[in-house]
């Protein structure tokens, strides 16, 4: 069975990543994907009262 919501943050990331300009150095992806999915963990474990 697939994981959707892991399966989703590595679309995320990798969205990201294609956003901000691409990869420079391709040896670093899973490094910089792992980063922003930290990233984008933490921030939806804040509730934030906008």
């Amino acid at each position: 069975m697939v994981d959707l919501g892991k399966t989703n943050k590595i679309k995320v990331a990798e969205h990201i990543v294609e956003c901000f300009g691409g990869i420079k150095n391709i040896k670093n992806i899973q490094k910089d994907l792992t980063r922003i999915k930290i990233l984008v963990d933490s921030n939806s474990l804040v509730k934030r009262d906008d």
